[in-house]
Parts: C-alpha cells; structure tokens; sequence
C-alpha cells in the first residue's frame, strides 16, 4: 500500500508551480466560471490547498462578500495566509479544530 501524501512546506512548493501551469489555471477559470460568483456572495472552499481557488473567487465577490478557505494542513493553511497577504484579498483561511496538532 502506498503511504499518503504529506502536505507539507516542500509539497507545497511543488503544488503551487503545478497550480500556475496553464492546464491548472484553465480548469480553475472553467469552474468559475460555471460558479458564476457575484459581488456580495459568500462560499466556502473545502479542502483549499494553497488558496488559488479561494484568492480568485474572493476578488468576485469582492468588496462586500466572503470566501472561507479551509484545510486541514497546517503547512496549507500557511501557504494560503500567505497568498491572501501578497495579493490583498481577504478570505477567511481555517484549520479545522479536529485536525489541528497537540
């Protein structure tokens, strides 16, 4: 049986030069573009990852919606903290209380 990945600083590295690949950005215009986001709206981006997702949608629905980014990585949540920060949106990121470490 094959271990699970570790989502962890050095994953999240390789994670996010997949997620700028041009496949990667495309599938994510596809699927807001189906979600068709308005300002003012609200959602919820389960299992985050780094953020692009949450960071995009969070300027649709700008200035006066929400977008919680969740996941239950530690090193992600980070990383999407870190995203929010450079690009000036807000969305809120969590980490699930039950996934949290000691």
């Amino acid at each position: 049986m094959r271990a699970a990945p570790q989502f962890d600083r050095a994953m999240a590295g390789r994670l996010d030069k997949l997620y700028a690949s041009q496949q990667m950005v495309a599938q994510r215009t596809s699927l807001r573009g189906i979600l068709a986001a308005q300002p003012g709206e609200m959602g919820a981006d389960i299992g985050a990852g780094l953020g692009h997702l949450s960071c995009e949608i969070a300027g649709e629905v700008a200035p006066h919606g929400t977008v919680v980014a969740i996941d239950s990585t530690p090193d992600m949540v980070a990383a999407t903290r870190r995203r929010v920060g450079y690009i000036g949106w807000h969305p809120s990121v969590r980490q699930p209380a039950h996934a949290r470490r000691p």
